[in-house]
C-alpha cells in the first residue's frame, strides 16, 4: 500500500503565501499558555478533536470548488490530535493540498512518526526554555523540515481595543477551518468569544465556492482587527512579555525542589 503520492518540497518562505488554510485540529494542550490567542476557543471546545469526516469534507468542497491550499496544523497541539496520521495521508494525497506545516511544541515528539513526517512539508517549534530537549530529538532526526520560533516572550492580548489600529495591516491572511466551518479569520472566533463579539459574521459552513465572501466577511470584522495581534497597528502599540505557562511555573518549582531540597521543606 502507498502511504501517499510524493511531491516536490515547497519552499519554506512560500508556504506563508495565500491562499492559506489553518485547520484548529485540536483544542488540547500540553502547555495553556495564557497569552495564546486561540485560548478562549480551545476552553469552550475543550475536548475537541477534527474527525476524519471534517477532512474528508474540507478536500471534497475544496476539490469541488478547484481551491489548492498551503495548509497548517493549530490548535491546541497538534500532536496530540488522534488522527494526524490519517488526516495528513488524506490532506497529503488530495488535489487541495500544496503544503502541510505542523505548528507544534514538540513536547510530544514521540507522536512524530517518520510516516506522519515523510507526508509533512515543514515542522515550525515554538521554542520555550523548557522545551529545550525535545526540540533537539526533532531538529537533529528532522532537520530539513525543522524550523525554529522563538516564543519567549509574547505580545499579550489586549483587553480593549486601538481605535487608532485602522486602516489594518494583517499579517494573517490564512483562514481557518473548525466544526465545519471556514472562519475568513484564524483568530476571529476566539477573540469574539472573548470579547462578547460572537453577533458577527465570522464565517459560513463549508460548500462549494466557499471563499466567495471572504473578502466581504472580513471588512466587518474592524471592531476584532482592533483587539487582534495579527494587526500590526495593534502589536506596535504593545510592548513584549515574558511567556510564562502553568506548565512553566510548574517546572520551575520541581528545579527548585532539586536544586534546594532542605530550603523547600523548610517552607513546606
Amino acid at each position: 500500500m502507498v502511504l501517499f503520492q510524493a511531491k516536490t518540497m515547497i519552499q519554506y518562505e512560500n508556504i506563508f503565501k495565500p491562499p492559506m488554510m489553518s485547520l484548529f485540529v485540536i483544542s488540547a494542550c500540553n502547555l495553556q499558555c495564557p497569552e495564546c490567542i486561540m485560548m478562549n476557543q480551545m476552553n469552550l471546545h475543550a475536548s475537541y478533536q477534527m474527525s476524519i469526516e471534517e477532512i474528508e469534507k474540507l478536500i471534497y468542497y475544496s476539490e469541488r470548488s478547484g481551491y489548492c491550499f498551503n495548509y497548517r496544523y493549530t490548535g491546541g497541539e497538534p500532536l496530540y490530535w488522534k488522527h494526524l496520521k490519517e488526516g495528513t495521508r488524506l490532506l497529503r494525497n488530495s488535489k487541495s493540498c500544496k503544503s502541510i506545516l505542523l505548528m507544534t511544541n514538540a513536547m510530544k515528539y514521540e507522536n512524530l512518526t517518520e510516516e506522519i513526517v515523510e507526508m509533512l512539508d515543514y515542522i515550525r517549534i515554538s521554542q520555550y526554555t523548557y522545551n529545550e530537549q525535545a526540540m533537539k530529538i526533532v531538529k537533529n532526526k528532522y532537520h530539513n523540515k525543522t524550523r525554529i520560533v522563538d516564543r519567549e516572550e509574547f505580545y499579550p492580548n489586549p483587553n480593549s481595543p486601538f481605535e487608532n489600529a485602522t486602516p489594518v495591516e494583517c499579517g494573517n491572511l490564512e483562514h481557518l477551518y473548525f466544526q465545519g466551518k471556514i472562519y475568513a479569520c484564524p483568530h476571529s472566533y476566539s477573540l469574539a468569544l472573548k470579547h462578547n463579539l460572537t453577533h458577527l459574521e465570522l464565517g459560513e459552513e463549508i460548500k462549494d465556492n466557499f471563499l466567495n465572501r471572504n473578502c466581504e466577511i472580513r471588512e466587518g470584522h474592524i471592531e476584532i482587527c482592533k483587539l487582534c495581534l495579527g494587526n500590526k497597528k495593534v502589536r506596535d502599540q504593545i510592548d513584549k512579555t515574558k511567556n510564562i505557562s502553568p506548565y512553566h511555573e510548574k517546572l520551575l518549582v520541581q528545579l527548585t525542589k532539586k536544586i534546594n531540597p532542605v530550603k523547600t521543606m523548610k517552607l513546606i
